[in-house]
């Protein structure tokens, strides 16, 4: 009987499964819903949830595809 070594895959050799293009697309799509939704908020609204309108107009500026990590799925971060 042939024994074969078995290694664990290491960064160098392991790749995260790839999400598909239309996933990517639809988080994409949905996060430009968010920032464009949070743009219209009223200040009264933005003193609600803790935010400035300065921290608005820097996440209303990033582009579609800069998807905050927490949003990622773990074997994306």
């Amino acid at each position: 009987m042939i024994m074969a070594h078995i290694t664990a895959p290491t960064f160098a050799t392991y790749s995260a499964p790839r999400r598909s293009f239309w996933v990517r697309f639809l988080e994409m799509r949905q996060i430009r819903a968010e920032r464009l939704a949070l743009a219209n908020l009223s200040s009264s609204q933005l003193v609600d949830c803790g935010l400035t309108h300065d921290d608005v107009v820097a996440e209303s500026q990033r582009t579609p595809w800069d998807i905050p990590a927490a949003r990622l799925p773990n074997s994306f971060r």
